[in-house]
């Protein structure tokens, strides 16, 4: 199976990659609200913050957009933490890297060290008036704990009445469980949003948004092959694009036009083996 021409469809690069890139995002009313509230929250110093979805929904594409947004702000640091599966030491050494500690510090630091660490940089960049924001990706894959307690001690951190740190938590639908066990750690989330799947309209608007954005104004898709794409995947935006990769690589052999629903239909059989 060689690669996709590009030139056969007159796109200037692949609408369809799974890789999250920013320059793609789709802003769904859901997608939209998601962003907006994160954004409001951590600009307010809301404290926790807990966005769920199910696989392949958008949700590292968005906090990818969201961190776009935080970092056009010069009084804003963010903390990426994208494989939670640490110890609790590992998991505050790795806060204290990405919140700009060099390496030496953090080799010989108990956890008691780390988190004193961790409350002099948040502590500085309140004197500097910036904001701190630690945003856990795959959230739900915490398998410690003592990692979701050390959070919550990171999130009492305050200076006066001013909280030191927003945390976003993201993950499948089971984070908001694990979250809700933690009794103590379930009373400081400030907002729970739940992004779900597109609906039909949206999905047909996500397609053509994203051949949009890789340079063709015009349908390749037909209105009748979005719809097909809509009842095979449920509007779940990871499965679109694999069955809408697919479609296009199956349609450029077959020296198609357009995508039918009938390619739509072939691509997602070739998909499933």
């Amino acid at each position: 199976m060689g690669p996709m021409n590009l030139d056969y469809w007159r796109l200037k690069g692949k609408p369809f990659e799974v890789a999250p890139d920013e320059n793609f995002f789709y802003p769904s009313p859901d997608h939209e609200e998601a962003l907006q509230r994160l954004l409001f929250s951590c600009h307010e110093r809301r404290g926790a913050i807990v966005l769920t979805g199910e696989y392949g929904c958008g949700k590292t594409l968005l906090s990818r957009v969201m961190i776009r947004e935080l970092a056009k702000d010069i009084r804003c640091q963010i903390a990426l933490i994208t494989n939670p599966r640490l110890g609790a030491r590992e998991f505050l050494a790795t806060i204290c890297f990405e919140l700009g500690a060099s390496k030496e510090k953090l080799l010989p630091s108990d956890k008691v060290g780390l988190l004193d660490q961790i409350k002099q940089i948040l502590e500085s960049n309140l004197e500097a008036g910036r904001q701190t924001t630690l945003m856990i990706d795959e959230a739900q894959a915490i398998e410690n704990e003592e990692v979701l307690e050390e959070v919550r001690l990171l999130m009492n951190m305050q200076s006066g009445n001013q909280l030191l740190l927003n945390v976003v938590f993201i993950g499948q639908p089971e984070l908001k469980e694990k979250i809700l066990k933690l009794q103590q750690l379930a009373q400081r989330v400030q907002m729970w949003f739940h992004l779900p799947p597109l609906d039909r309209d949206e999905t047909q608007k996500y397609i053509r948004h994203r051949i949009r954005i890789a340079g063709v104004d015009s349908e390749i898709f037909t209105p009748e092959a979005c719809q097909k794409v809509f009842s095979l995947t449920g509007g779940t935006p990871r499965l679109i694009s694999n069955v809408c990769n697919m479609a296009l690589w199956i349609g450029e052999k077959a020296g198609l036009q357009q995508i039918d629903a009938k390619t739509v239909v072939e691509a997602s059989d070739t998909l499933k083996g």
